[in-house]
């Protein structure tokens, strides 16, 4: 039925007064009904907008309940309001009905709906406890010509009629202006998350590019990921350098603490699949994936809704962010998705540079001891020594004792500042123990010590940002690692290749040592790897050994970077 406020109108038009009378409430209606209209379409707040459209439906109508229902592109109910029903009862009511009874049947039909008695009709499914019970029920879809987007229904006039055609048809123009207030609140939103979006980029690289730590970098960019896209927790992966796991260096949000360090396989996970195809991904339900790493269920509450984005580009990704939400909420819209792509690949521009500028800054500082080093050598030491041995031959010349013995102790005080520049100077030639250059010598003499054994030289990957340093203990368990892991691969692999990789991030340290060899003996671990396990252990980490998929053992050695 089209509305009209002259319905009927018109000279001689029967009714005589009484049909001027209803013109004249048509009217009035109509008036009232053009500024409530106004009113929505003013509004671009989409949760004010749905509560302002129920609230003037209802009481245009003269309805003593109403509820409007959105859902989203993959069809679950986004937004829930109503009206008549107060907040302390709602709460008693419980959970915002799911659309599968008498209130989804506008939306299914894509066509209005009244009844005068709920009861009676086939798709009724009873009131939930504490609800207050309704009668009379008109519902109308609310769509934008191409699909449904919702529902507004209302139930049980105020006068104790039941709704007529009118009042369908005026709550069809009421769904027909929230169709457009909903569009244009969604446009809104979608132009104030990209807002938001664009500003957090901003503040992100400014924090990069500040000159802050590897971790501090890293936790900031998953925590504002999932802070921006509604989650409740969020990853970020890292390949190793044998590219066959994945393993979390970095997390935010529920239970993260407990996902450190975690290994997923490159080729059965989901973080694998986008990180080698460079494609985001979305998941309805992890739970319910059958690509879902076996420790998650172990270590998280249910997790339901992710999205996973390359760390960078797909030709050159550092790793790939995760953000997930609890099960039962709502899915990571496409907007969101968008944006997180967007954000992630500018992340991961600001960190290389952030990172390259920290090596310029390191190497500008060897530089400048080296050259301190080489003027205290060439320059101080030279004088000193020539002053030494100068008051040395005065000495012989002098007659009275007690000058004699004062020169001779100002030369043994010059012998030991000449000591002690000599040892400054190798303290400025060689790094400071437990710092980014002294690991590196020290791993790398070890591989180069395994090499006669081995009969290959291993292939020695490190992923440290420059301002990474040890404690000296900690440096002295990694060498004896790697030491026994190559020996371990040189006794009984029988590998052509060996691949170290050492990584330091999210305040963890992570040695990987993979080999080709015959991999693992069928009754499991090398006896050798013992030991190693039980010192990770006591460092208040742990080990593990795997075969690889195309032979070969690989083994991964993690600690507390304070243990």
């Amino acid at each position: 039925m089209t509305y009209s406020p002259d319905a009927g109108a018109g000279q001689g038009s029967p009714g005589g007064p009484a049909a001027d009378s209803n013109r004249t409430r048509r009217r009035g209606r109509f008036v009232e009904l053009l500024v409530a209209m106004v009113a929505i379409a003013g509004e671009l707040d989409l949760s004010v907008v749905l509560q302002r459209v129920v609230d003037l439906a209802a009481e245009q109508i003269g309805a003593r309940y109403g509820a409007l229902g959105v859902r989203g592109t993959d069809g679950r109910l986004e937004h829930f309001v109503w009206t008549g029903i107060d907040a302390e009862q709602a709460a008693r009511i419980g959970p915002s009905p799911d659309g599968h009874g008498l209130l989804g049947e506008p939306r299914r039909r894509s066509a209005p709906l009244r009844i005068d008695d709920v009861g009676r009709h086939p798709a009724a499914a009873g009131f939930p406890p504490h609800h207050p019970p309704m009668r009379s029920f008109v519902g109308v879809p609310i769509g934008d010509g191409r699909r449904t987007l919702g529902s507004l229904y209302l139930a049980d006039r105020r006068d104790g009629r039941p709704f007529d055609s009118d009042d369908e048809s005026l709550l069809a123009l009421f769904a027909a202006a929230a169709s457009i207030a909903l569009l244009n609140a969604r446009r809104y939103e979608t132009s104030r998350e990209q807002e938001r979006w664009l500003a957090a980029n901003y503040r992100l690289t400014h924090h990069l590019l500040a000159g802050t730590d590897p971790d501090s970098q890293l936790t900031t960019i998953i925590r504002t990921a999932r802070r921006l896209t509604d989650a409740d927790f969020a990853v970020v992966f890292h390949v190793d350098q044998t590219r066959e796991h994945m393993v979390i260096r970095t997390a935010d949000g529920v239970e993260a603490e407990s996902t450190l360090g975690r290994v997923l396989p490159m080729d059965a996970s989901r973080a694998g699949d986008v990180f080698r195809s460079g494609t985001p991904v979305v998941v309805a339900d992890m739970w319910e994936d059958t690509r879902r790493a076996p420790w998650l269920s172990e270590t998280l509450p249910p997790v339901g809704p992710c999205a996973l984005v390359p760390l960078g580009l797909a030709d050159d990704a550092l790793g790939v962010v995760m953000v997930s939400r609890l099960r039962g909420r709502s899915p990571f819209p496409a907007v969101a998705l968008r944006m997180l792509e967007t954000f992630a690949s500018q992340a991961a521009v600001a960190l290389r540079l952030a990172r390259e500028r920290t090596w310029r800054e390191q190497v500008a500082l060897y530089a400048d001891r080296e050259r301190i080093a080489h003027d205290l050598h060439d320059q101080v030491i030279q004088r000193v020594f020539a002053t030494g041995m100068l008051l040395q031959g005065t000495a012989r010349m002098v007659v009275l004792p007690e000058v004699q013995e004062r020169l001779l102790r100002a030369v043994g005080d010059l012998d030991e500042t000449v000591r002690q520049i000599r040892a400054t100077i190798y303290q400025l030639e060689e790094p400071p123990a437990g710092t980014v250059e002294d690991v590196r010598s020290a791993l790398l003499s070890v591989t180069d010590q395994a090499a006669d054994a081995l009969g290959f030289a291993p292939i020695v990957r490190f992923d440290l940002s420059p301002d990474v340093e040890l404690p000296v203990r900690l440096r002295e368990h990694l060498v004896a690692a790697v030491r026994e892991l190559l020996a371990n691969v040189a006794r009984h692999a029988r590998a052509g290749r060996a691949d170290v990789e050492l990584a330091v991030g999210a305040g963890r340290l992570a040695l990987t040592v993979a080999d080709n060899g015959v991999g693992l003996p069928a009754g499991g671990r090398r006896s050798g790897l013992r030991n190693l396990a039980e010192r990770a252990l006591s460092l208040g980490g742990e080990m593990t050994a795997a075969a690889r998929a195309d032979g070969g053992t690989v083994v991964v050695w993690q600690v507390p970077l304070h243990a």
